[in-house]
């Protein structure tokens, strides 16, 4: 949990703002909670599950982190080739069908993954079947 959901939960069950803000700085200076390493662990569970950059700082914006430490926790992300792959054999059969592409390539977009990624994967998907 980050500090802020921590706080607005606090808040959200009656607590004063004064003891809301006490405990987090508490639980802070305590090490129990530490923003750099959930950000980095929620980094690392939107990327196992097949989300891109994107939708991982989406997530940590939603979730308070500050976006000074997103570039950390985005550096520690695994590298999404593997999963764009997946999805793309997966989901697209024939490449030679420009609306299959443009809905595949949509989709990654809406997971996360920027269009120079996408490109670059269906590039690659489209060479593998060309070989095989």
């Amino acid at each position: 949990m980050s500090r802020k959901e921590l706080r607005d939960k606090l808040l959200q069950k009656g607590e004063s703002e004064d003891a809301a803000d006490f405990s987090v700085a508490w639980l802070t200076d305590h090490g129990f909670l530490n923003d750099e390493s959930y950000a980095a662990a929620v980094a690392r569970h939107y990327a196992a599950k097949g989300y891109g950059a994107g939708r991982v700082r989406a997530e940590l914006s939603r979730r308070g982190i500050a976006r000074e430490q997103w570039d950390d926790a985005l550096l520690k992300m695994p590298e999404s080739d593997a999963k764009l792959e997946q999805f793309i054999s997966a989901r697209l059969k024939d490449p030679e069908d420009r609306d299959a592409v443009r809905k595949v390539s949509a989709a990654l977009f809406r997971r996360g993954y920027d269009w120079e990624e996408i490109r670059t994967a269906l590039r690659r998907y489209t060479d593998n079947i060309e070989e095989d």
